[in-house]
């Protein structure tokens, strides 16, 4: 059972999104989102004039602090909350949208660093990042980190490392997975592997450095790496949309997109999105077991012909 919703950010004639919730130390629970100016006219968005914004609850979520600027610096945007390294540092994925004809095609990805607990920031930025945005940021190894992006070009989901607790990245490079200009959700699972939720879709013939806005946000899907992105061997679609698969037609479907993924402590993932047009939100329950399914290997035999697989 879910209690009624509570209207807890305060901005008028703004916009706030892409709201994440992360522990400090101390036990407060910190809501950080985003919060632009609200449409204007002549602009198809306004994400440039975006800051970053927090409220604290000390309570576990019963009651919020007042708004709080967390990053005044126009145009900054976030998805992921704050993430806790093996050393102590806190890092804040974050992107950077300006106001230009290309719409959005130049958001770079920066990295907003802190060694005192929050005190003080500094801004690492990913070379090479434009169109790359929506970085979820994973430890994988003591200093080691991998960051997995939406692409601005509808190609595919990017992925950039750094070996020094990110103080410096790599240029972006394609992995096998499909993106379609639409968020995505990456955690390291208990076991050690890390789970991708995604649109499993992209444009054809996409160009690089071409902003595209395709209607395919579906299906929602999962994918396991055991080699911290390299490959991606295990996933499972767990959102088919309305089953159009035509060149011409699949754009019938409906859109389920931004999925979020959690782990709980008993193993079980949870994944949530929102569902046919952004009507409402739904929630997914599963198992590993049911993500990895009862068989694991490149290809099966069936051959009924034989009697072999029936």
């Amino acid at each position: 059972m879910w209690s009624e919703a509570e209207i807890v950010s305060k901005g008028e004639n703004r916009s706030e999104q892409n709201p994440a919730f992360f522990r400090s130390p101390d036990g407060e629970i910190w809501l950080i989102y985003t919060s632009q100016l609200s449409r204007q006219e002549g602009k198809d968005n306004m994400q440039f004039t975006s800051i970053i914004m927090v409220q604290k609850s000390s309570d576990e979520g019963v009651t919020w602090g007042d708004p709080e600027v967390l990053f005044p610096e126009e145009g900054t945007f976030s998805r992921q909350a704050i993430q806790i390294l093996s050393n102590g540092r806190w890092i804040f994925a974050t992107w950077i949208c300006e106001d230009s004809p290309e719409g959005l095609t130049n958001d770079p990805t920066e990295f907003r660093v802190s060694d005192d607990t929050g005190q003080t920031w500094k801004i690492v930025r990913m070379p090479d990042s434009a169109g790359r945005v929506h970085a979820n940021l994973i430890e994988v190894e003591p200093g080691h980190l991998v960051a997995f992006m939406r692409s601005r070009f509808a190609d595919n989901v990017y992925i950039s490392e750094s070996f020094d607790y990110g103080d410096s990245w790599s240029v972006p490079e394609k992995t096998v997975l499909s993106n379609n200009n639409a968020s995505i959700s990456a955690i390291k699972l208990q076991t050690g592997e890390i789970a991708l939720a995604y649109n499993d879709n992209a444009i054809e013939n996409p160009e690089f450095g071409k902003v595209a806005w395709p209607g395919l946000r579906n299906p929602v899907a999962v994918s396991i790496t055991e080699d911290f992105g390299k490959t991606w061997p295990i996933g499972r679609v767990f959102e088919q949309a309305e089953n159009f698969i035509g060149a011409e037609n699949r754009t019938n479907n409906k859109q389920y997109e931004y999925p979020t993924l959690y782990q709980s402590q008993n193993g079980d993932l949870h994944l949530v999105y929102a569902y046919r047009n952004r009507l409402c939100i739904k929630y997914v329950r599963f198992t590993l077991a049911d993500l990895f399914g009862e068989k694991r290997e490149s290809e099966g035999i069936y051959n009924p012909t034989s009697g072999d697989g029936i």
